[in-house]
């Protein structure tokens, strides 16, 4: 009596079907990983230029709020976009504040300048620049006096040279500016409001991130009302 064999391992077509049902699970794994990896990237970048345009405002607000608006000089262009922005400081290199004692008014220490320049690494982008100046013979009302006055535009121009050499007057605060605009200046209540636009490249194109921030200059001689 014969015993039939039980046949073992299995058909062309079931192994040409297996093979396939493998192929299209490696693909979807492919997809995902692909996928996972440019919303890391997406991410990645975003932080990057979330960073220097949060950066860039704290900064400026830091400054600002302890300027007068009487000493703000903003060089801008006709659709708002900041080239430079400068006023007085009443922290040296400390961050304490002083008062004077015959006038209501903060001790000024320095003028700060801010101003954006041409990033030699990035065409399409900005540096964004902090500068100091101390000069009591050109500015003694300022200095001496301590009498809030603007910096003169002369001086402005001859600032914003694109000296990218850090110092403890000069130091770069933020890359990847992409616009640093003015929107909005109430002298009633001696405040303005800012905003910092950054870009960045990534594989799936420019990735953009702003803030923007509104700040009321303390130290102003006219009230707010």
């Amino acid at each position: 009596m014969k015993i039939k064999e039980k046949k073992i391992g299995l058909s062309l077509l079931e192994v040409i079907i297996s093979i396939a049902i493998m192929g299209l699970l490696l693909s979807i794994c492919s997809l995902i990983l692909h996928w996972a990896c440019t919303v890391s990237l997406q991410s990645k970048a975003r932080g990057v230029t979330g960073n220097e345009a949060l950066k860039s405002i704290k900064w400026l607000i830091t400054d600002l709020e302890g300027t007068a608006q009487e000493s703000l000089y903003i060089d801008k262009d006709s659709n708002d976009t900041i080239r430079s922005i400068s006023f007085l400081s009443s922290t040296g290199d400390t961050a304490d504040m002083e008062y004077t004692m015959k006038l209501p008014t903060a001790k000024w220490k320095n003028f700060v300048l801010y101003y954006v320049y041409p990033d030699p690494k990035a065409s399409e982008n900005y540096l964004l620049i902090r500068k100091t100046l101390y000069n009591d013979v050109v500015y003694k009302y300022a200095f001496v006096q301590f009498i809030a006055e603007p910096m003169k535009s002369s001086d402005v121009m001859a600032l914003c040279n694109g000296d990218l050499k850090i110092t403890p007057r000069n130091r770069i605060v933020a890359r990847n500016i992409y616009k640093l605009e003015l929107l909005d200046m109430n002298e009633n209540q001696n405040s303005c409001t800012l905003k910092v636009i950054t870009k960045e490249k990534s594989r799936t194109g420019d990735v953009k991130s702003e803030y923007t921030g509104t700040v009321q200059m303390k130290n102003s001689i006219k009230l707010p009302y």
